[in-house]
């Protein structure tokens, strides 16, 4: 008479199996380990910042942590244990002009323990939220003034993802302050040929012509 006898302990595991007198046993040989995360980056747009990672997690789950360099490691309260595979780090990264490295960590899933003594983990690479936010498109209107000689560029500055002590939305005159500037572009409609005017305030003044038409563009310099 034969009889067959399988053990297995773990998810992440290889079956061995072999024959003792007759009787056939598949043994699951199992380490207990998480995959890692993989394309951690940072994406950053207007101030605000998600640290992203892949792939969805299955029977485990990510913790990020975070640092400003020379400081301790912190960690944001919704992404402890979390399946998801974005971090909102906008509040956490307080210091703008800091330099900060993040690293997402596999895990088990909140209520298992684990007997393992060091997570796998991956690091992203190093970001500034004041250098490496993409800043959107700004809004612009054009008058022309009275003396229908020059032309008012008026330019919205853009609001951020940023809050103040007011709870009211800082736009990014508030964050770069004197470094704001705005390159004005204008040129003649049809021509390749384009001036630039540098414009530190929301108004600037410009030439103009009344028997011409311009085509105009709005840059920010930071």
């Amino acid at each position: 008479e034969e009889f067959k006898v399988s053990v297995c302990v773990a998810v992440f595991c290889k079956e061995l199996c072999f024959s003792v007198n007759k009787i056939h046993v598949s043994v699951c040989l199992c380490v207990e380990t998480f995959p890692r995360a993989q394309n951690v980056t940072w994406i950053s747009f207007n101030f605000k910042t998600l640290l992203t990672w892949s792939p969805k997690p299955t029977n485990y789950s990510y913790t990020v942590e975070f640092s400003q360099r020379g400081q301790n490691r912190e960690r944001t309260p919704l992404c402890i244990q979390t399946s998801n595979t974005e971090c909102d780090l906008t509040t956490a990264l307080s210091n703008l002009k800091g330099k900060y490295i993040a690293e997402v960590q596999s895990e088990p899933v909140r209520g298992v323990s684990s007997d393992l003594t060091e997570f796998p983990h991956t690091a992203s690479n190093w970001f500034c939220p004041f250098n490496d936010t993409i800043i959107g498109r700004p809004e612009f209107k054009i008058a022309v003034n009275e003396d229908q000689r020059t032309i008012t560029v008026h330019v919205k500055d853009i609001e951020t993802a940023l809050l103040n002590g007011q709870k009211q939305r800082q736009s990014i005159r508030d964050i770069f302050k004197d470094d704001l500037q705005y390159k004005v572009y204008y040129r003649k409609a049809k021509s390749s040929g384009k001036v630039g005017y540098d414009c530190k305030m929301c108004s600037c003044i410009l030439p103009w012509f009344q028997t011409l038409k311009y085509n105009g563009q709005c840059r920010i310099i930071k």
